[in-house]
């Protein structure tokens, strides 16, 4: 019966990425990020479309401290957040 409780490593990684995410969770690690986002969920009754900035302040933090794999801003739903590519004018340059 042993072999019947034993996880699979399928199993196994998905533990230790969930214990990952909630010890950074919890760490100091990008708290301030986490505690604005959270206000900010709590301040609008946790619609969450109201927080987008935070959001992305917040898994930019993650990614930037290796708590979380990098993924382009765009693929995680924040393209209109981003700064837009300066201007011509904006880099002195002549069109």
């Amino acid at each position: 019966l042993g072999h019947l409780c034993t996880p699979g490593p399928d199993v196994v990684t998905w533990l230790e990425s969930e214990a990952d995410f909630w010890l950074t969770f919890v760490s100091g690690e990008c708290k301030a990020f986490k505690e604005t986002f959270m206000k900010c969920l709590r301040e609008n009754s946790f619609d969450n479309s109201r927080c987008r900035l935070q959001s992305k302040n917040y898994l930019e933090c993650r990614m930037d401290n290796q708590l979380m794999a990098k993924e382009p801003l765009e693929k995680l739903g924040f393209r209109d957040l981003m700064d837009p590519p300066p201007s011509p004018e904006a880099r002195g340059s002549k069109p």
